[in-house]
């Protein structure tokens, strides 16, 4: 299912911690910089929105970033297994979860040094049309990146893997200023009225030059049964 207003998105916060920097963990939250364990190598990536499947909490991040059965580490601190990951190189789906510890998870989005927001709420595909204004908080350009979406759930060329994606939503930059290599999986969302954040997906790339796209969040948790 995919996060929701209530019964998908958790309800405490925990140990009343300020976190300083986007590799201070523990509490988890969207917007951290992890590293997941490969073979003679790690990809660092960021983490995405908590969620929830069958009363366990869950971690997101992009699917490209590690197969299941990969570490996830945030600093120096082990966080868990990645769970389950689906990346399609052809398009369509490119995301993971992992499952959090037990006391570590909170509903919210590291925005910058001592500053988070609460997630209250999500996005279906059908809501994230031509013209609304997202953001991300990438974790390794440790950034708040924001634009206004020009294509919604659709497809692009994607120049530097020479082939077509798909279920992609893309905002241009602003002045120049977008996401980078490493980004991946950081929570793409909306600021709200109240000064909560609604979900809206999670960053899939850049083309590094003009553009920085997302999968929707109905996508990636339908996939994956959550």
């Amino acid at each position: 299912m995919v996060l929701g207003l209530d019964l998908r998105l958790l309800s405490v916060e925990v140990f009343g911690f300020t976190q300083q920097s986007r590799t201070d963990y523990p509490p988890y939250k969207g917007g951290l910089v992890a590293e997941v364990s490969g073979v003679g190598w790690n990809e660092e990536c960021s983490t995405g929105f908590t969620v929830v499947r069958s009363s366990v909490y869950y971690g997101t991040t992009s699917g490209h970033c590690g197969e299941a059965g990969r570490d996830v580490t945030i600093g120096n601190d082990y966080l868990s297994r990645v769970s389950t990951s689906a990346y399609l190189p052809t398009g369509n789906i490119d995301a993971a979860i992992y499952r959090l510890p037990a006391g570590h998870q909170t509903k919210q989005v590291y925005i910058s040094s001592g500053s988070s927001k609460t997630v209250s709420g999500s996005y279906s595909n059908g809501e994230l049309v031509v013209g609304t204004r997202v953001c991300t908080s990438a974790g390794i350009s440790n950034a708040r990146i924001c634009g206004n979406i020009y294509l919604g759930d659709g497809q692009i060329w994607d120049d530097i893997k020479n082939k077509w994606s798909y279920h992609l939503s893309c905002w241009p930059w602003e002045n120049g200023v977008g996401t980078t290599f490493g980004d991946s999986g950081s929570p793409v969302y909306r600021t709200l009225a109240d000064g909560t954040l609604k979900a809206a997906g999670l960053h899939a790339g850049s083309d590094g030059s003009w553009r920085s796209c997302f999968l929707g969040m109905e996508t990636a948790m339908n996939t994956l049964n959550v």
